[in-house]
């Protein structure tokens, strides 16, 4: 998170005043949905990405509601959502600055909600996993980002103590990483050649990205990966996500005889 330095402020400012923003460059964010288990790929899952916009302020930054957009994987547990990539990486400091006088807002990258009804939240619960292609010519590297999260809690404490969410995934040294990724041929094993990639280097949905989503078998998992849904300003833009909510309250509570539920 920025902080504002009056000092460069001061001396910054009046030369910004012709800082305006510019759209974010429109990205293909793409990737495959499957059982954490049996990686069988699943159809019919809802992925939803969501947009924010940022701005400075006098202490930090300020973030409102910009856009969501929808899809359901197809039978093979594809998908791909269009979209802006996302711009405040690029942003330099001075324009930064300039933001929060002039009001200008800054997109950030999106963020993404997986959810199946009888599926718990991806990367959060035990037996889940993220596996990302990623090909750096740069660095002269190529393989998989692969974050695993253990198969019981204590296991997922345990790989969080260690990795961070994504902060230092481990990297898994393949050729030709997203036609494995697309065809499941990985293994969700860490080998001995497997290195740390810091979370600045790659982004889960940047890439090629294989979700696993672990079976909710409990009422309370059913639940609580229902609670796991994009902000509120989002409702009206998620129409399968919110017939498949609705759905699944009716399945877990079931209406009274007036026709509100329990």
């Amino acid at each position: 998170m920025r902080k504002i330095s009056y000092g460069m402020f001061l001396i910054t400012f009046f030369g910004l005043m012709s800082v305006h923003a510019y759209p974010a460059e429109d990205w293909t964010f793409q990737g495959k949905v499957v059982d954490a288990e049996t990686l069988k790929p699943i159809e019919g899952a809802v992925v939803v990405a969501v947009w924010r916009e940022a701005r400075a302020t006098p202490v930090s930054s300020t973030f409102r509601f910009k856009d969501a957009k929808e899809t359901l994987t197809d039978q093979n547990g594809e998908w791909s959502i269009t979209g802006p990539k996302g711009e405040i990486k690029g942003v330099n400091e001075a324009a930064w600055l300039a933001s929060a006088v002039l009001g200008n807002y800054f997109t950030a990258d999106p963020e993404f909600f997986i959810y199946k009804p009888g599926y718990g939240r991806p990367n959060l619960e035990p037996g889940s996993f993220t596996a990302c292609a990623y090909v750096s010519q740069k660095s002269n590297m190529e393989g998989i980002v692969l974050a695993l999260h253990g198969k019981t809690e204590e296991e997922r404490k345990q790989y969080e103590e260690e990795y961070g969410r994504f902060s230092a995934s481990p990297f898994v040294p393949v050729k030709n990483p997203e036609t494995k990724l697309r065809n499941l041929d990985f293994s969700l094993e860490y080998p001995a050649n497997a290195t740390k990639l810091g979370f600045e280097w790659t982004k889960p949905y940047f890439q090629y990205t294989v979700t696993g989503l672990a079976r909710a078998t409990t009422k309370e998992e059913r639940l609580r990966a229902m609670g796991a849904s994009p902000p509120s300003e989002s409702k009206e833009k998620t129409p399968f996500l919110n017939k498949m909510i609705m759905e699944e309250e009716r399945l877990l509570h079931g209406p009274d005889p007036g026709g509100k539920k329990k």
